[in-house]
């Protein structure tokens, strides 16, 4: 009876064993390193255009998306509507998303989403803009390269990097070429900084509009139609443009003729503007360093002030109904146009006195 009972314990013992195992193979995945997602391992991987397309619709706050080194073939746009991602490649001439069999969609990466960053990837032939962000806060792109790469064409997208009602935004050591309006647009926004970029063979390099706390400086700005552009336009959801400074930028050989699309508003602009400032009275603070040779053809700064105002000669009556200035600008000089508080056309010297000349607004 007792050899019997020792038995039956050892088989209970044995069942029990098979049931521990069983419930330890069924454990959810989060408990397994190194499979699913889990609080310590956060970063996905992407090495095809599907793989990438599901691991943006899938991102929870937190997540870094990390696309690998190669060519991704996208035929419809990518979004991204998750707060606290991070869009990270391998370098932005390592991982290149290709939109150039683009069938669907209006661009190429959409986002509406807050505290996302963008690093180390391009974005090429997009149908559309190649990157825009809607109505966001705290965003941070750095090194990416958007890129039409067939050259300067009125078939290409409108805008490169495109943030629009966006509020603290950062956009450094980027690359944007080939935009049919402009290579870097901020819109709409407030407290931006532009910063280490290189634009070049868009219409306009660097486009600020209707925009508050704007700062754009250290930026290579050359062989667009116009370099750096500063709007306060009417008729836009957001109005009231200012404190924007522009300074210590290399603005040179700006003279690609303009291939803006008909009726598109910067297709106004003369090949051979540097730095056009069409904004209300008090908005904005504008430095031009030519460093290396001015544009070549006008050599000018344009500005505009005062009352309802656009570029000097927008479409449908939209001008600056107040003085436009264009001042000519000798090879290897340093301008600097004063719009707050100084008058239209004063200068003072190369880097003027003004409040909150020292800081950066995001």
């Amino acid at each position: 009876m007792n050899t019997m009972c020792r038995m039956n314990s050892v088989r209970l013992m044995g069942l029990s064993a098979i049931c521990i195992i069983a419930a330890m193979a069924c454990a959810p995945a989060e408990e397994a390193p190194g499979e699913g997602r889990t609080s310590n391992d956060a970063v996905e991987v992407v090495a095809s255009a599907q793989a990438l397309r599901l691991a943006l619709l899938d991102a929870e706050p937190g997540d870094v998306v990390a696309i690998a080194a190669g060519r991704f073939d996208l035929d419809r746009s990518l979004s991204l509507s998750v707060d606290g991602v991070t869009v990270r490649g391998a370098g932005s001439d390592a991982s290149v998303l290709s939109f150039a069999g683009q069938r669907a969609g209006a661009e190429g990466l959409l986002v509406a989403a807050d505290g996302v960053t963008l690093e180390g990837f391009a974005v090429e032939d997009a149908r559309g803009d190649a990157i825009k962000i809607n109505e966001c806060a705290d965003l941070v792109i750095r090194d990416v390269r958007t890129e039409w790469t067939g050259g300067p064409s009125p078939d290409n997208g409108a805008y490169g990097l495109y943030p629009v009602q966006c509020s603290g935004v950062l956009i450094e050591n980027s690359a944007a070429i080939g935009a049919s309006d402009a290579g870097i647009y901020v819109g709409q926004s407030e407290r931006i900084v532009v910063r280490g970029n290189r634009v070049e063979l868009n219409v306009a390099g660097i486009e600020i509009e209707n925009s508050k706390r704007a700062e754009v400086y250290d930026n290579d700005v050359t062989r667009n139609t116009g370099g750096i552009l500063v709007f306060d336009l009417p008729d836009l959801p957001v109005q009231g443009g200012r404190e924007t400074r522009v300074y210590g930028n290399r603005v040179y050989d700006n003279n690609t003729e303009n291939f803006a699309p008909p009726g598109n508003i910067v297709g106004t602009v003369p090949a051979g503007t540097g730095v056009m400032a069409a904004t209300a009275i008090q908005s904005a603070l504008a430095v031009a360093r030519t460093d290396r040779g001015s544009s070549s053809r006008l050599r000018a700064v344009i500005t505009a002030s005062a009352g309802r105002t656009g570029p000097p000669s927008g479409p449908s009556g939209r001008q600056a109904s107040a003085s436009v200035k264009v001042t000519p600008v000798a090879q290897g000089a340093r301008v600097s146009v004063v719009r707050s508080p100084v008058p239209v056309g004063s200068s003072q010297g190369s880097r003027p006195a003004a409040r909150n000349t020292s800081r950066v607004w995001a």
